[in-house]
Formats: C-alpha cells, sequence, structure tokens
C-alpha cells in the first residue's frame, strides 16, 4: 500500500503516512450484495383473448335471456292492444245499432262482410257513432249479419227481426269452426293463455259476447 500525497510505502490499516503525514484514505468497503427477490409469476393463467372471449359469451347467454323474456310480453302486449281496440270498436258499432233500432224499429239493410258500405255509413255516421270502423285492428273486414242472416252462423237459430251478428275473425283473419250453444251461453268465452288465442273469433250477438276473452261482458 503507498501513500497517495507522496509515494511513501505504508502498513496497510495506517492512519496517517510517516513521510509526509497526510492522512490515508481507506479503500472504499464493498458492501454485500441483496439479492434481488424475484418479479412475481402472473397470477392469470389464460391469455387476454380468452378472457375476453369468456366475458363476451356471458354477455350473450345473458343478453338471450333477456330477450327470451321480454320478446314474448312484448308481442302479447301489442296482441292484446290490437285486441282491446276491435273490442271497443264492436261495442260502439253495437250500441250505434241500438240506437238505429230504437229510432227505426228495424236493423239497416246489410248481409256479411262488411267493406265501409256507404249506405251503412249513411245511415249510422254521425247520427248514431262519430265514426264506424270497417276493419278490425289486424285489418281485417268486419262481418255483420241482421236478422234472418243470422240464421246458421255459429250454429245460431231462431234470430229475430231485429237480432244483429258483429263478427271479426281475430289476428289471423280465418273463421273458428266453432258454434253457440244456448244451453251454455258461456261457453265460447275463453281465456287468453297464448298467442294463438288471438285468433280466436270475437262474435257479438244482440247485446252481448257469445265469443270472447272473459271480462268482456
Amino acid at each position: 500500500m503507498f501513500c497517495t500525497s507522496c509515494g511513501a510505502k505504508v502498513n496497510e490499516g495506517q492512519g496517517f503516512c510517516t513521510s509526509c503525514g497526510a492522512r490515508l484514505t481507506a479503500p472504499p468497503t464493498r458492501l454485500p450484495e441483496i439479492p434481488r427477490a424475484a418479479a412475481p409469476a402472473n397470477r392469470s393463467s389464460l391469455p387476454t383473448g380468452a378472457i375476453v372471449a369468456i366475458v363476451a359469451g356471458a354477455l350473450i347467454l345473458f343478453l338471450g335471456i333477456v330477450s327470451a323474456i321480454a320478446i314474448p310480453n312484448l308481442l302479447h302486449a301489442r296482441q292484446k292492444a290490437k285486441l282491446k281496440g276491435t273490442v271497443s270498436d264492436i261495442r260502439q258499432m253495437a250500441i250505434a245499432l241500438e240506437g238505429y233500432i230504437t229510432d227505426n224499429a228495424r236493423l239497416p239493410d246489410i248481409r256479411g262482410r262488411y267493406q265501409n258500405d256507404a249506405q251503412f255509413q249513411g245511415a249510422m255516421v254521425p247520427f248514431y257513432v262519430k265514426e264506424l270502423a270497417f276493419k278490425d285492428r289486424w285489418g281485417h273486414d268486419y262481418y255483420l249479419y241482421f236478422a234472418q242472416a243470422c240464421e246458421g252462423q255459429y250454429g245460431l237459430s231462431g234470430a229475430g227481426e231485429v237480432d244483429y251478428l258483429i263478427v271479426s275473425l281475430g289476428k289471423n283473419g280465418i273463421r273458428e269452426n266453432w258454434e253457440y250453444s244456448p244451453s251454455s251461453p258461456d261457453a265460447g268465452l275463453y281465456v287468453i293463455r297464448s298467442m294463438n288465442d288471438y285468433d280466436r273469433d270475437l262474435v257479438w250477438y244482440s247485446g252481448s259476447w257469445i265469443r270472447a276473452p272473459q271480462g268482456y261482458n
């Protein structure tokens, strides 16, 4: 070991140089290296693409469940609104006919399908009803049968001169194979349980429903 000031040889651990008196600087002590902790391994063993696929699949499943519930409810709500509108139209037509019968002691001259008949419109509007619908809310023509024309319709018999029948063929526009039973007048009233029930006919006969959902009489 040598003095850094004068270059004289000095002993190891000596504090001052014996030749020039300079303070000797001890060589820096090297501290032991502390081993670094290993970086934590990636906790997720799934690649990012797989995670995205799982999340997307769960979202699609959720939306499918929501759609399975919401869409049928929406369809039922739309058909129920059309049913209620058609029921209201038939009631209005019946009220107008009752007023006409009261004033004239007879029925207007019309048979079968009602297609905005000018004569019938002229007899009803605006004296007995402000506006007369000639198609139901599903876009199908109404069918009207007056007096003897009611005979045989839906199994009816014994119709009088002021009896009348107002018919909507429902959502599908196809006439039901159903007949009225005088011994069970409420047998034609049904409960809406599925979309197919909106295909059933709506039939008003001289003051009451003989074919319609329950609760409308």
